[in-house]
């Protein structure tokens, strides 16, 4: 077998370079649809617990006073560990989880319970943020 053809073989497919930012601008769209269209929170912390994302907030919020913020700053206190728990599970060890917990509801006021999911979020193969 000739050197270039085993070479091919072995190598996997990869875009051409110029169609690697159709690529990008294509995630970039989806990803915002995605965030968009959830009727559900999408909150992305950093390894601070900081809010670095949220799809949409509460009628009663503005999202410049969300964003930045410490993700506790919605969540009752006795929740916090549990919070803190999965959020370190994720960032550490790259395990998800989920739970059941109360929050802020649409009223401003904690009274609505939500299930929770908390997974790594990667970019290049390392964990980023929750």
């Amino acid at each position: 077998m000739n050197k270039k053809k085993e070479q091919d073989e072995t190598k996997p497919d990869e875009p051409e370079k110029e169609n690697r930012a159709d690529y990008s601008s294509k995630d970039t769209a989806l990803w915002r649809s995605l965030m968009e269209a959830s009727p559900d929170f999408i909150i992305i912390v950093d390894g601070n617990e900081n809010i670095e994302a949220i799809n949409r907030v509460a009628p009663t919020m503005k999202m410049e006073e969300v964003l930045g913020t410490s993700v506790y700053n919605f969540i009752p206190p006795q929740y916090h560990d549990l919070h803190r728990q999965h959020i370190k599970k994720a960032l550490k060890k790259g395990e998800s989880g989920s739970f059941e917990t109360q929050g802020v509801g649409p009223d401003g006021k904690v009274s609505a319970w939500y299930r929770t999911y908390i997974g790594p979020v990667k970019y290049d193969g390392k964990i980023e943020s929750a």
